[in-house]
């Protein structure tokens, strides 16, 4: 006898639910960052950064990956996503610079 009725887990499935597990951490960290952080700007911007890379960084992948017809707002979080991505790469990069 086999594994009868014993089902894995399909690698799609195994990929998103790692990125909605990316997109809650950044959104949690969002959140962290703008209600409890409130001594260190730089840390705050730091935190939020962070969340926003992987809430976006999430997102860009979902829609490569995703299947079916995609509506308006979709589209427009597809084109916008690379440019805040990129933005909040370059303010993590930079105030992390000695000065």
């Amino acid at each position: 006898m086999g594994r009868q009725g014993v089902t894995g887990w399909a690698p799609h499935e195994v990929g998103m639910g790692g990125l909605w597990f990316a997109t809650g951490l950044g959104a949690a960290m969002v959140v962290y960052a703008w209600i409890v952080e409130r001594h260190n700007i730089v840390r705050k911007h730091r935190i939020s950064d962070c969340g926003l890379v992987l809430i976006f960084g999430a997102t860009m992948v979902m829609t490569v990956v995703g299947d079916g017809p995609k509506d308006a707002l979709e589209w427009f979080v597809a084109i916008t996503s690379p440019i805040i991505f990129v933005v909040a790469l370059w303010r993590l990069f930079h105030t992390n610079a000695p000065e």
